[in-house]
């Protein structure tokens, strides 16, 4: 495969999610309002990645919010759990990544529209994650390595929808 095969070959997905996410945005519009204005959008952390988590004595302690920026710490709170189970699905902890979203769903207040807006965070943030790698393959020697996560990223962001959907419906059967 040519290297300009490569780039076309490693983009198409990506390109596949960006059309997913606008038709997510549109289809979630209204859900978003909603969970505004029922109080799910609050000063966050951000950012959250799995070196951010620490477990101490059964307390869930989460270091290292954007501090820089309190607009990009505003958000609906799905966002922050978004960017957690993207991360933990790239490093192979499905369950972890699913037992996350069913003991969230569990616990939190805002249960309606839950699958939409997280589903579509998960496919954002997995569309930025795929980005980034995208990226830091034009510049590295790892090319290959970085096309191949930025292909899973922008995968798992395709089939968001049907993932999340599964772990929200797993816990309501249970």
């Amino acid at each position: 495969m040519s290297e300009s095969d490569e780039w076309r070959s490693a983009i198409a997905p990506a390109e596949d999610l960006l059309r997913l996410g606008k038709q997510l945005v549109s289809d979630a519009s209204e859900a978003l309002s909603a969970r505004q204005a029922n109080g799910a959008v609050r000063v966050g952390h951000g950012d959250v990645r799995p070196e951010h988590v620490y477990v101490d004595g059964g307390v869930v302690r989460i270091i290292d919010p954007l501090d820089f920026s309190l607009p990009l710490r505003t958000n609906d709170v799905l966002s922050d759990i978004a960017f957690l189970v993207t991360d933990l699905y790239d490093l192979g902890s499905d369950d972890v990544a699913g037992a996350l979203i069913r003991s969230y769903h569990s616990a939190t207040m805002w249960k309606e529209h839950f699958p939409a807006v997280l589903s579509l965070f998960t496919a954002q943030k997995a569309a930025v994650r795929s980005y980034i790698c995208w990226l830091q393959a034009s510049e590295s020697k790892d090319r290959v390595m970085l096309l191949a996560r930025a292909d899973r990223y922008a995968r798992f962001g395709l089939c968001a929808s049907h993932w999340v959907g599964q772990h929200v419906d797993d816990h309501a059967s249970a």
